[in-house]
């Protein structure tokens, strides 16, 4: 869910090679030159996506996008948010146009076909702090944390656990409005994760995102997730999900997470955390406050922003439990 405007940025240098290579007559040339435009705006050159890639195995995929109005206008939106990566004018543009369309052509050039040349050797977890430092919780209730006690509260002792985003860290990825985050335990024992979030578009219209990933138990570690998603925005998601603690209540009001991963696709990690609730809201009590102050200040984490869960007209319906798992 996390690093959804990262799949737009590095599209930024989808016609490095343009010129070395000849576009069909069948591609519009009002497109192509929208294509190449965006080179201007792709910082560093390395990685830089392969022009002749995209030609040999994306074509019927950047045909559709022609003519498409939304995706065309992903494109030429992002081109013209300067030379610096501003992820937020970045976003924006995804917010304001993504669609289908525009998502498979990234899922052809960067998932399906390594068109950027990122994916063989990179370390999918170069992002993650350390587990020495940002390591999930060991105890719970004054007993050794487990497997099933773990589950149980991301569950909330429920077959579906209903969270929303109290207060996050990332400004470009855990602070968007009415973030309602489920976890749910199919009928096999597996679990899945689901992401609703809303975005606000620029001509005032709201949109609701939707990711889901495959939940699993990390190996050898408890309280710790792999979170996998192998399309999401049109590129596959790795990431690694950390339980740092959790309300000892009869029926827990908060749980503090850490999570970190990456889209090889495009070669970009990135990190977060944030503080989860029942309601959206933070917990008022000098215990609760106390304690989420001294879980992120031991793993070294700023929450930076308070989401605002006052107007969640319109989400989207909870997901139901299933038989299937997500597997990447």
């Amino acid at each position: 869910m996390r690093a959804y405007s990262i799949s737009v940025s590095l599209l930024c240098g989808v016609a490095a090679a343009s010129s070395e290579v000849s576009w069909p007559s069948s591609l519009d040339r009002a497109f192509v030159s929208d294509l190449e435009s965006l080179v201007k705006v792709h910082t560093s050159g390395d990685p830089s996506p392969n022009g002749a890639c995209i030609v040999k195995n994306c074509l019927k995929e950047a045909i559709k996008c022609g003519p498409d109005k939304d995706c065309r206008s992903v494109l030429a939106c992002t081109a013209g948010c300067g030379k610096k990566m501003n992820q937020t004018c970045i976003f924006q543009c995804t917010s304001d146009f993504e669609d289908q369309t525009y998502d498979d052509l990234l899922y052809c050039m960067f998932n399906k076909n390594d068109c950027m040349g990122t994916k063989k050797g990179f370390d999918a977890y170069e992002k993650c702090r350390s587990l020495d430092v940002v390591g999930p919780m060991t105890k719970y209730r004054g007993a050794p944390l487990t497997i099933d006690v773990a589950r149980n509260i991301m569950l909330r002792g429920k077959q579906r656990g209903d969270w929303i985003v109290a207060q996050g860290k990332s400004a470009a990825y855990d602070c968007f409005n009415c973030q309602y985050l489920f976890w749910v335990q199919n009928a096999d024992k597996t679990m899945k994760y689901v992401a609703d979030y809303k975005i606000h578009k620029s001509n005032g219209g709201v949109r609701w995102n939707i990711a889901t990933y495959g939940a699993f138990e990390w190996p050898s570690s408890t309280g710790r997730y792999t979170m996998n998603a192998s399309n999401y925005g049109g590129l596959a998601h790795y990431e690694d999900w950390r339980l740092l603690g959790a309300d000892e209540s009869k029926d827990p009001k908060w749980i503090a997470m850490y999570y970190c991963g990456s889209a090889p696709g495009v070669g970009e990690g990135y990190e977060g955390a944030f503080i989860l609730t029942p309601d959206g809201n933070l917990p008022t009590d000098a215990k609760a406050t106390a304690a989420l102050a001294a879980i992120y200040a031991k793993a070294g984490i700023t929450l930076e922003c308070k989401t605002d869960n006052s107007n969640c007209t319109g989400h989207p319906a909870p997901p139901n439990p299933d038989a299937n798992t997500l597997v990447v």
